[in-house]
């Protein structure tokens, strides 16, 4: 079935700063099953609409419109977000990045292993946070935890966000309470990546490999990685100097 989306839309077609925003009013957003934008009817009047939804075969109650004051937009994309880290979010700000992982990071990350309850309420409060303020895509990273991992993708589905899940990989140099195995590791990341593809949402939720940063994966994890991402067509993603 096709939905439609009637009202005032501003977006920026062009990468290019100085290009401005574009304003379109009386638009019909045409929508198909997979929720993918077809089309943007423009100036779609109140006499023309009926007729506009029939060539679509937008049914009337497959018609959102928008009030007088509302505008729809592009959602905003966080593309580098710790998603256990929310539940300190505006503190811990104390500490240089190696003091600071070891005092409050790594000790709050290992936490959403622990208990699966925490991770869940977490989760549901950062992804609930970031849709209301807009944020309708961000690529996650999430603990070395998999059963954790796979909860935030099961909330990201559950909630409609768009979203990149990211196992968090460590095989050295890590606390003895949150640390890996290298052989451990790609296993709970392959459970991941199978978990997340067997939703069958196709780009609205995908499995990203994510090494946290060198310092804390063996060249033997980082190669066999590298190989997983190739061998399943995974995107990739970690940190490089972040301190600088």
């Amino acid at each position: 079935k096709m939905r439609g989306l009637r009202g005032t839309v501003v977006h920026c077609p062009s990468k290019q700063i100085g290009n401005g925003i574009v304003v379109i009013e009386n638009a019909l957003v045409v929508i198909n099953d997979d929720g993918v934008i077809v089309e943007v009817v423009r100036e779609v009047c109140d006499d023309s609409i009926s007729k506009v939804l029939k060539s679509y075969h937008i049914e009337d109650h497959n018609l959102l419109t928008l009030d007088k004051d509302h505008v729809l937009m592009p959602g905003f994309v966080d593309v580098h977000l710790h998603a256990p880290q929310y539940f300190f979010t505006g503190t811990a700000t104390d500490r240089p990045l190696m003091d600071w992982l070891n005092h409050y990071t790594f000790p709050t990350e290992s936490r959403f292993g622990q208990n699966a309850e925490f991770a869940e309420e977490v989760y549901n409060k950062l992804v609930c946070k970031l849709l209301a303020n807009g944020t309708t895509t961000a690529v996650y990273f999430a603990t070395i935890h998999a059963n954790a991992t796979m909860t935030l993708a099961d909330v990201c589905a559950s909630r409609g966000q768009r979203a990149f899940i990211g196992k968090v990989n460590m095989d050295r140099n890590s606390p003895e309470n949150y640390i890996e195995d290298t052989e451990a590791s790609l296993l709970a990341t392959e459970q991941v990546v199978s978990h997340i593809r067997s939703k069958g949402l196709g780009n609205m939720l995908l499995p990203i490999i994510t090494p946290r940063f060198v310092p804390t994966c063996t060249p033997e994890l980082l190669l066999r990685l590298g190989a997983l991402a190739a061998r399943e067509g995974l995107h990739v993603q970690s940190h490089i100097s972040e301190s600088n």
